[in-house]
């Protein structure tokens, strides 16, 4: 028998049990740290992607007000059907 177990048989009801439950609070912290961690690199992740999409849609968004702009400065109508200046 190694020391470890001994010694553990030694120790009286309570002591076991405040072993026991000491090593299942290590195991549940360790768990809970890399559930976390895991959680939130998917949660950046995500954020990430829709901050990039927002982007994107927001420079979109800027390029066709210019060319609507820009339409309107040049003395043309905008044709909201096919997305286009009409001159006039």
């Amino acid at each position: 028998m190694s020391l470890a177990s001994v010694a553990f048989r030694a120790l009286p009801l309570w002591g076991k049990a405040a072993a026991v439950l000491g090593v299942a609070a290590v195991v549940a912290g360790a768990y809970g740290a890399w559930h976390h961690h895991v959680y939130r690199s998917g949660y950046d992740a995500a954020i990430a992607a829709v901050a990039r999409q927002d982007q994107e849609a927001i420079n979109a968004a800027r390029q066709g007000r210019d060319r609507y702009r820009s339409c309107l400065t040049s003395g043309g109508l905008w044709d909201t059907t096919s997305g286009q200046c009409r001159g006039r």
